[in-house]
């Protein structure tokens, strides 16, 4: 609790004086243009970086094309999202709909423009994948998270991938950045406690459409997990001793 506690101290003041703002935006996201309402966003998840003392290490951001792209992951935290703010471009989520439900995160996310998606509801998956196409047409990034939940594993390994986040690819025919990171999920964990956060983040070669169109999305989920998951496991030797 002692981390949450300091957390608590270095941002909890501006955190609570910003929230008139936050949830200004939150109900009058028509009003504030989306670049205004991004820069609050990442300033907001800049305080959360702080008051943890997170840092990310990356490693080829000069990969990352210019233009929307679809960024494709592994995803081990609620934190994973905050990541954006050092990466500093247009990022649409794609997100549960309960962190929509969520004091100050959930109404920063929803400003951010996430899209929420009900994973109980199969119809779903149709209008979100729509939406997420639009996002792109309109020049912003969408990062999605295959595995489709945070990895809860004691070891932290990876889930399979789903392929059908990735139908938003080629419905927008995106260029696809695979990344690899390891580290967010000591960041809210109780049993971890550190002086510093430090996430490793790899970016990988871009793809292209012209790329991946010959292959189904059950074909390249299973490639993207064979680039990504190998990257993860070996950063994970970094955090978790044999």
């Amino acid at each position: 609790m002692w981390k949450y506690f300091k957390a608590i101290i270095k941002a909890g003041f501006q955190i609570l004086f910003n929230y008139p703002r936050i949830v200004y935006y939150h109900k009058h996201m028509d009003k504030i243009p989306y670049e205004k309402r991004r820069k609050f966003g990442y300033y907001f998840y800049r305080l959360v970086t702080r008051a943890f003392n997170v840092k990310v290490n990356f490693d080829g951001r000069e990969k990352v094309p210019e233009g929307p792209v679809v960024f494709v992951s592994n995803h081990q935290s609620f934190y994973d999202p905050m990541i954006s703010e050092a990466i500093d471009k247009p990022i649409v989520y794609i997100a549960k709909k309960e962190i929509a439900k969520f004091p100050f995160a959930g109404h920063v996310s929803t400003f951010l423009e996430s899209i929420y998606i009900d994973r109980e509801n199969v119809r779903e998956a149709v209008r979100v994948v729509k939406e997420a196409v639009k996002k792109i047409e309109e020049g912003k990034c969408v990062w999605v998270f295959p595995e489709g939940t945070r990895s809860k594993k004691a070891d932290h390994t990876m889930n399979e991938f789903r392929p059908g986040a990735l139908k938003i690819a080629y419905l927008a025919k995106a260029t696809i950045v695979p990344c690899a990171f390891c580290g967010a999920w000591e960041i809210f964990s109780k049993k971890v406690h550190k002086k510093e956060y430090n996430i490793e983040f790899k970016f990988f070669d871009p793809i292209s459409y012209d790329e991946y169109k010959q292959f189904s999305t059950t074909e390249l989920a299973v490639k993207l997990q064979n680039l990504i998951e190998p990257e993860v496991n070996r950063m994970l030797k970094n955090y978790i001793p044999a």
